[in-house]
């Protein structure tokens, strides 16, 4: 992925994310986690991307 497209990815999931907590919709353990790791590994993506490449 480049560095434009793990941007979008990122904004689109932090939107993703902001909605749920504004309806106050409650998710399964696992699926929070796994939100919660998908995150995770974009802005490390994004991370590397800004400072190593």
């Amino acid at each position: 992925m480049t560095f434009k497209i793990t941007g979008i990815a990122l904004f689109l999931l932090l939107i993703f994310w902001q909605v749920i907590i504004y309806k106050q919709i409650k998710l399964k353990k696992w699926l929070d986690w796994t939100l919660s790791l998908i995150m995770g590994g974009l802005t490390a993506r994004m991370v590397y991307l800004t400072f190593f490449s």
